[in-house]
């Protein structure tokens, strides 16, 4: 029960960085398209601020998310696939040891 919990914990604090990260980003990019509109000064520097606070910000999570993805199936199809492999080769033995008595 305890292990159901901390997973459920850790799913929801993971969410909850991803729903943070995504609001800062879009937070900064709504105040740069204004501040170029506006034509104000320093916007030019301020947009490769946010331009690069986006890249360090995204680059590493996407990189890691697709690294952890991958991780996790090869790890699930490595549980599961021996597990597969004895039953269906049980399965095909089986209605043999049936039909021959």
């Amino acid at each position: 029960m305890a292990d159901l919990l901390g997973l459920v914990l850790r799913i929801n604090l993971a969410a909850a960085g991803a729903v943070v990260l995504t609001l800062l980003l879009s937070r900064n990019l709504i105040k740069t398209y204004f501040e170029r509109r506006h034509r104000l000064l320093g916007s030019g520097f301020r947009t490769k601020l946010v331009a690069a606070f986006i890249g360090f910000a995204l680059i590493p999570t996407v990189l890691l998310a697709v690294v952890a993805s991958g991780l996790v199936n090869k790890s699930v199809d490595m549980w599961f696939n021996t597990q597969v492999i004895g039953s269906t080769s049980w399965s095909r033995v089986r209605p043999r040891r049936w039909l021959l008595w």
